[in-house]
C-alpha cells in the first residue's frame, strides 16, 4: 500500500504553531499580532469555525470534481453510428452554450459596468461558466450515445470523482482553519510577506493536497 504524503498532519501542526506564535508574539506586546489565545482570539474562533470553512474554496474543488466525473464518464459506445451521433449532439449542445457565452460578453452582460474583465461577473463566474461548456456537452454525449441510460447513472457519473477524493475534504477542513487563524493573527503581515506571495501560499495550501490525492488515484 503506497503512502500518502500526510497534508492533514502537516496543516494540523502548522495550525498549532501559529497559534502558539501569536501568543507568544502577544507576549512581547507586539500590537500587529493578534493573540489567538486571548478571550477574544478565543470568541472570535468560535465564530469563525463554519464561516471560515464557507469561505474556502470548497464550492470551486466540488464544482472541478463534478467536471472531471463527467468528462470521465464519456465511454465509446460500440455502434459507430451512435458514437458519431453523440459526438454531433455534444458538439451542437456546446456550441449553442458557447454562443451564449459569446453573447454575453459582446453584450456587455458578463462585463463590468466599465465594459471589462476585472471585477466582471465573468472573472467572478468563469470557473462554472467552463464546468458548464464541458459538463453538460459530455451528459449529452453519455445520454445520446447510451452510455447513460438514467438519473442514477449520471448522478454516479457526475460524483465519483468526489467519491475518490473525499477524505481530501477532512484536509480542506483544517486548512480553512490554518488559513482564517492566518488571517486573524495577522503574522504573514507582520512577517513582511508580501500580499500576492501571501495569496499564492494560500491557494497552495487549498488545492495541492486535491491535485496530488486525484494524481495518485488516477495512477492506481
Amino acid at each position: 500500500m503506497k503512502r500518502t504524503f500526510p497534508f492533514t498532519t502537516l496543516y494540523v501542526l502548522l495550525l498549532l504553531v501559529a497559534v502558539l506564535a501569536s501568543w507568544l508574539v502577544g507576549l512581547y506586546g507586539v500590537d500587529s499580532v493578534n493573540n489567538l489565545l486571548s478571550g477574544e482570539g478565543v470568541r472570535w474562533w468560535m465564530r469563525s469555525v463554519l464561516p471560515a470553512f464557507a469561505a474556502s474554496p470548497v464550492g470551486e474543488i466540488l464544482l472541478v470534481l463534478f467536471t472531471l466525473g463527467t468528462i470521465k464518464s464519456i465511454c465509446r459506445p460500440d455502434n459507430k453510428s451512435s458514437r458519431k451521433k453523440a459526438w454531433l449532439v455534444a458538439f451542437l449542445v456546446f456550441a449553442v452554450l458557447a454562443g451564449l457565452v459569446a453573447w454575453g460578453i459582446f453584450s456587455g452582460n458578463l462585463l463590468s459596468v466599465t465594459g471589462h474583465w476585472a471585477h466582471s461577473p465573468l472573472q467572478a463566474g468563469w470557473l462554472p461558466i467552463l464546468a458548464l461548456l464541458v459538463g453538460i456537452p459530455c451528459l449529452c454525449f453519455g445520454l445520446t450515445s447510451g452510455t447513460l441510460t438514467s438519473s442514477a447513472q449520471v448522478l454516479k457519473a457526475v460524483s465519483s470523482e468526489v467519491t475518490r477524493c473525499a477524505p481530501t475534504f477532512v484536509t480542506l477542513f483544517i486548512a480553512s482553519q490554518l488559513v482564517a487563524v492566518l488571517d486573524y493573527s495577522r503574522l504573514p503581515e507582520t512577517c513582511r510577506i508580501g500580499t500576492n506571495t501571501y495569496k499564492g501560499i494560500v491557494f497552495v495550501i487549498y488545492w495541492l493536497p486535491f491535485l496530488v490525492a486525484y494524481l495518485r488515484k488516477t495512477r492506481i
